[in-house]
């Protein structure tokens, strides 16, 4: 796939955004060449693709909506597993304690894949996107 210079529209075509959403979101890779990797360790980015040189975090505070990706994707799986834990064993000691953790640990779980899916669907509508001076 050719690398995509500055833009400032979104992407239109489906099989460019699948693509990029993919490799994103699964393999924690750059949605524009698939070749550089996305995280440097488990919470830190790297700043720019170093195969193609697309920055990934062009403002501060570009990513916050990954967590709210992260929030929404821990509570409803804890909200379902709650929901079929408590309706199979009913309400036990502990049950408080059991959310609560489950919560918390969804929380750290979904935190690469959440920010991994941000950075590709903001590189589909055109904010991830390589600088001209390089």
């Amino acid at each position: 796939m050719k690398v995509l210079l500055k833009r400032d529209e979104p992407i239109q075509d489906p099989k460019l955004i699948r693509q990029g959403l993919v490799r994103s979101g699964l393999f924690f890779r750059c949605p524009n060449c698939g070749g550089g990797k996305i995280f440097k360790s488990f919470f830190a980015t790297h700043e720019m693709c170093s195969s193609c040189h697309v920055r990934f975090d062009r403002d501060k505070g570009n990513l916050t909506g990954s967590g709210a990706i992260n929030y929404f994707l821990a509570c409803v799986i804890t909200f379902f597993v709650s929901f079929f834990t408590i309706r199979q064993y009913g309400f036990f000691d502990g049950v408080t304690f059991a959310v609560l953790s489950l919560m918390v640990f969804l929380t750290f779980l979904l935190y690469r894949p959440s920010k991994a899916l941000w950075i590709g669907l903001i590189w589909v509508f055109g904010f991830v996107y390589r600088d001209d001076e390089l």
